[in-house]
């Protein structure tokens, strides 16, 4: 299985499904807590 790196993806696209892929990066968070930046998606959101 690949490992992933969120410093090493250029673009999220944050859409509909289980987040396989962002599963390991994330520990059990939802996809809009993923980190972009620094910062929360969320955050970009509000």
């Amino acid at each position: 299985m690949r490992t992933h790196c969120l410093r090493d993806i250029d673009v999220v696209i944050l859409a509909g499904g289980f987040g396989t892929r962002l599963a390991e990066m994330l520990d059990g968070k939802p996809k809009l807590l993923a980190p972009i930046g620094g910062k929360p998606y969320l955050d970009f959101l509000l």
